[in-house]
């Protein structure tokens, strides 16, 4: 199941209406099982993504969909979600209709990492289409961005399940054995103390970011979850 952002608070209200996919997806009902230890989705509805809806204005959706039929007490949106025929509803939009029916609204801001925006829509559109993105980690001028720093950020923006950095070691070594587990707490305490040096460190560093930020991450055989 592809992960979401993680809601401010869980909100306690009426069935979710779970959604993914592009703009038109031709069917909004084929998901997987949402997991039993999923904290956030206390159940989900499947709708069938056709003509009428799609030419529901948003106030339309807003009042027939998300009031009348599901009667949510809350939704979570990301930034720059629209909805609505001609992609006229926005998340502005969705929270004055919120005051106005009853139900809360809170908006997911736009990702960041270390203060600079990512934004994942050029590789999710590759992947739609079933292509291989190959990201080259290039910056203007004489600078060079690290690639595992560049593979983690883009893992947190994509919402990635799982990221492999792939090294000329079958793993992290930890006083010459692989570590088959490395938490995230006990490997940047190593970090700090000196412990690592050469390439390893770059990738263990982005491994306990990636897996901080709920991706789960393996350097070769070793896994460090957060």
């Amino acid at each position: 199941m592809q992960r979401w952002p993680v809601p401010p608070r869980p909100i306690e209200a009426a069935p979710f209406a779970l959604r993914k996919g592009g703009p038109h997806p031709q069917n909004a009902g084929d998901y997987p099982a949402i997991p039993e230890n999923n904290l956030w989705f206390r159940d989900a509805l499947h709708g069938q993504f056709d003509a009428a809806l799609a030419g529901l204005t948003a106030d339309e959706f807003v009042s027939r969909i998300l009031v009348e039929r599901l009667a949510v007490s809350g939704a979570v949106v990301g930034f720059n979600f629209h909805f609505g025929k001609n992609r006229t509803g926005s998340p502005t939009f969705l929270t004055a209709a919120g005051a106005r029916y009853g139900f809360a609204v809170d908006i997911v801001p736009v990702f960041t990492d270390r203060g600079q925006p990512v934004s994942s829509g050029p590789i999710r559109e590759a992947l739609a289409a079933g292509r291989v993105p190959v990201v080259s980690p290039l910056a203007e001028g004489p600078l060079n961005v690290n690639a595992d720093e560049a593979a983690a950020a883009l893992a947190m923006g994509l919402g990635a399940d799982r990221i492999l950095f792939v090294s000329d070691v079958p793993g992290v070594l930890v006083e010459g054995a692989l570590a088959r587990v490395l938490p995230a707490d006990e490997a940047e305490a190593a970090l700090d103390a000196g412990q690592f040096d050469g390439g390893i460190v770059p990738k263990l560093v982005a491994a306990v970011r990636a897996a901080r930020g709920g991706v789960h991450a393996t350097i070769g055989a070793t896994e460090v979850p957060a």
